[in-house]
């Protein structure tokens, strides 16, 4: 797709492997009577005809580009686009504004210059970890809420939507507030439901299981409860949409659908950009210079960028700390705050039970609330509790406390 050659990359016993794999790998296809993507790309840029284009009265030519990153993905799209280059090309608002003449401007380009200036807005407290992190964007969603703004006008995002899933799923629910995101939940955190929606996921699981022992079966292996437990993770339960979104940062890149509240979590200088991780087999220098990868810190410059295009009022929330690291804020990321949101009003039933600020039903709870801030060990925190011993507390016991106490 490239036109890169092995040789180019390669040298000894890799480049020997690589070609012993691609020999096989071609005469699979052809014995099976299959293509992958670069034979597609390969067959429509040899195989070209302008037959399809008697239909239209005109073409336009988007740039597959969004500030910095670049929608082209191998050389041989790029080729291919050339052919089109004779047809009329879609131009940018800016562009417009310099005079040039084209019907139909590149919604992809249209920039914030037709926008006010969105108002650039941070917590009015510290924030330690990606946990808190996903506390204060919930704090502050449940502050917007409380003031009368609309759900839809809200939305959060994160530069890696895996990292914060859950803990918005758990911390939703202690604030009081809905929100889904396109993860999902995964299949491990049910035993057994009478939803229809996880039953439906239940039973592919199932069938995906039988066809692979019987595939090990064949291969005189044996499916461990380990890989089955890999594969049951993978299923995902997805969210009813209802609520706030949370998204993925890329995911924004090229919307024109702009909100008044925007928060963004997960901007701190370990994670955003993110770092590029080289292939086993190439580095990831090589990647952006042969195979149309788009640099990280660019991509994350136009995220950014996209952002402030879409944003009315765009909260930023980073960690101040990685375990016992301390953070700081990603170097993209302006210290030039227009205001400040007071959220230190905003409360969970959880937290209101620290500063006994919660009505006490009965003993059992008040005896609760006082062992939390007490150092000494009670039923509460494992003391007789039947069929449970821990010899040894580790470093990684110790984190999962952290995160889910009752763990």
């Amino acid at each position: 797709r490239n036109n890169v050659s092995f040789d180019s990359l390669l040298n000894g016993d890799r480049l020997d492997a690589i070609e012993i794999i691609n020999i096989k790998y071609q005469e699979y296809k052809k014995k099976h009577n299959l293509v992958d993507i670069s034979d597609i790309e390969n067959i429509v840029f040899l195989q070209w005809t302008n037959v399809f284009l008697d239909e239209f009265n005109n073409i336009y030519i988007d740039n597959f580009m969004i500030g910095d990153v670049n929608f082209i993905k191998s050389k041989l799209q790029e080729n291919i686009l050339k052919i089109l280059q004779k047809f009329s090309k879609l131009m940018s608002l800016i562009s417009l504004k310099a005079g040039a003449k084209a019907p139909v401007p590149n919604s992809s380009e249209v920039t914030a210059l037709a926008s006010p200036k969105t108002n650039i807005i941070k917590p009015s407290i510290e924030v330690f970890d990606k946990i808190d992190e996903t506390r204060t964007a919930v704090k502050i969603i449940r502050k917007l809420m409380e003031y009368g703004v609309n759900s839809d006008d809200i939305l959060l995002v994160a530069d890696n939507i895996r990292e914060y899933s859950e803990f918005y799923r758990m911390l939703s629910d202690e604030y009081q507030i809905t929100g889904y995101s396109s993860v999902g939940l995964s299949l491990t955190s049910y035993f057994d439901s009478e939803n229809p929606d996880v039953k439906d996921v239940f039973n592919k699981y199932n069938s995906k299981i039988k066809s692979i022992d019987k595939l090990y079966k064949k291969l005189g292996l044996e499916l461990s409860n380990e890989i089955k437990q890999n594969i049951k993770s993978s299923f995902k339960i997805s969210d009813k949409k209802i609520g706030i979104e949370l998204c993925e940062l890329s995911d924004l890149v090229g919307s024109e659908h702009k909100y008044k509240h925007i928060i963004f979590i997960g901007g701190d200088i370990n994670r955003f950009p993110r770092s590029g991780s080289d292939n086993f087999l190439w580095s990831y220098d090589e990647d952006l210079r042969w195979f149309y990868a788009n640099d990280y810190f660019r991509s994350a410059k136009t995220g950014l960028d996209e952002l402030k295009r879409l944003a009315s009022y765009l909260y930023v929330v980073t960690a101040n700390y990685s375990g016992k690291r301390e953070l700081m804020p990603s170097i993209l990321l302006s210290d030039n705050y227009n205001k400040i949101i007071d959220i230190s009003d905003i409360n969970s039933p959880n937290q209101l039970s620290l500063k006994n600020q919660t009505v006490i039903s009965d003993e059992n709870i008040k005896e609760y609330y006082e062992t939390i801030l007490s150092e000494n060990l009670t039923k509460f925190d494992g003391i007789g509790v039947n069929g449970f011993e821990d010899i040894t507390l580790s470093a990684s016991q110790i984190n999962k406390y952290i995160s889910c106490p009752l763990a």
